[in-house]
């Protein structure tokens, strides 16, 4: 398959909106001047010795979101003044509210704390407990028989997909439209950046694929972000995912069962291979993570 090189959107004159309160990094709400709709700039963070993943890692997420049909935030690679990053298209109509799933959960979790060290109360059960009234998202790929939990179970077998461990309680949230305009929805998800080895350094990269132990990287990924008394062991991702479709029932299990089963290869390697700049060893890198954790989710279904 021909690879499709990504563009980069130069947002160095888009008008300042404001500054987004929430997360580590500072980020900038800025208006596309083509149709005057807010977009996010989260500009690449600088590590010690190189640049951050995180912009590449947040595009790249996007199409494998697309590919399995998990509503999600659009997302693109982009520079502004000199600073490489991407921008992530607001989602929400105007005149909507957002609430973070660290809000809700306060209304079904005595004292929730989303800085416990524990992660104490971030579970898939209650999860379910604040999702079970609400309805799925509007999205095309969503089957009107799944539910909001059921699509929220997508988002983590995604998760595990690529790698993700930052599904935390400020991460994923509900839409709640103007009075009078329908009910609140499970929002889109989104902030994908620290997922499919973003952070892992290019040596590393390199000597797995010489040895052929990339799948034995993505095997170890774990759910940082939920529940995990101090001393229990720790919850892999696709074992959480796998826990949260047993509760979402049978319709939501053979939705994205087969999702993920009909994820092509070549499609996934195009993606990875389609960002400018990014090297072969960190394409190949990403693809192999991506295909060696859709073979252990269908191997765990």
């Amino acid at each position: 398959m021909a690879t499709v090189r990504k563009s980069i959107t130069d947002v160095s004159g888009w008008r300042l909106a404001g500054v987004e309160p929430t997360g580590l990094d500072p980020k900038l709400w800025l208006i596309d001047p083509a149709d005057k709709w807010p977009w996010l700039f989260k500009p690449v963070p600088v590590l010690e010795t190189a640049l951050s993943g995180e912009d590449w890692a947040e595009v790249i997420a996007a199409d494998v979101a697309g590919f399995i049909g998990v509503p999600h935030a659009e997302a693109r690679l982009a520079i502004r003044d000199g600073h490489r990053g991407c921008i992530v298209r607001k989602f929400m109509e105007r005149g909507w509210e957002f609430q973070h799933g660290s809000s809700l959960l306060s209304e079904v979790v005595p004292d929730f704390d989303p800085q416990h060290p524990d992660r104490s109360g971030h579970t898939v059960v209650n999860i379910d407990r604040v999702l079970g009234p609400l309805s799925p998202p509007v999205a095309p790929d969503i089957p009107p028989e799944l539910s909001a939990f059921g699509t929220f179970a997508g988002y983590l077998i995604f998760d595990a997909l690529i790698a993700n461990q930052d599904r935390h309680s400020n991460n994923w949230g509900v839409l709640r439209p103007p009075p009078g305009l329908g009910s609140d929805t499970l929002a889109p998800s989104f902030d994908h950046g620290s997922s499919l080895g973003f952070n892992v350094p290019e040596a590393e990269r390199e000597r797995r694929l010489a040895k052929g132990s990339v799948a034995e990287w993505a095997r170890k990924g774990w759910a940082r972000q939920f529940e995990r008394p101090r001393g229990s062991p720790r919850v892999l991702l696709r074992d959480l995912a796998d826990a949260a479709l047993t509760r979402a029932g049978n319709v939501a299990q053979r939705h994205w069962q087969e999702r993920v089963a009909a994820i092509d290869p070549p499609v996934v390697e195009a993606a990875a291979s389609s960002v400018p700049g990014l090297s072969d060893v960190t394409a190949s890198f990403v693809t192999q993570v991506i295909l060696a954790n859709r073979e252990l989710i269908l191997e765990h279904s």
